[in-house]
Formats: structure tokens, sequence, C-alpha cells
């Protein structure tokens, strides 16, 4: 019984330290996504606010 836990659980240390080096690949092209993200918010606001001072003029 103890060996199948001691199994069980370093399997599961195994699978755990298999997506942490996964994430921590990944980080930059995460980072990445959030920085354009964040540009498109404030772009698609001053596009929103361009449009509308435009379309009130008339």
């Amino acid at each position: 019984m103890d060996t199948a836990f001691s199994e069980a659980f370093d399997g599961l240390v195994t699978k755990l330290e298999g997506w942490f080096a996964t994430i921590i690949h990944y980080l930059p092209n995460i980072a990445l996504a959030i920085l354009v993200s964040v540009a498109a918010y404030f772009v698609a606001k001053y596009v929103n606010n361009f449009t509308y001072k435009i379309i009130s003029k008339e």
C-alpha cells in the first residue's frame, strides 16, 4: 500500500514538474500576448474616441 502511494505521488510530482517546465518555456509568449492585448485595448480606445469626435461634428 505504501509503495503504491509513493509511486502515485512520484508520478504526480513528475507531471507537475513537466507542467512547470512548459509554463517557463512559454512565458515569453504569454508576456507578449499580454502586451499586445494591452496595446490593442488602448489603440481601440483611441480609435473609438477619434471616431466619436468625427461623427459628433456633423
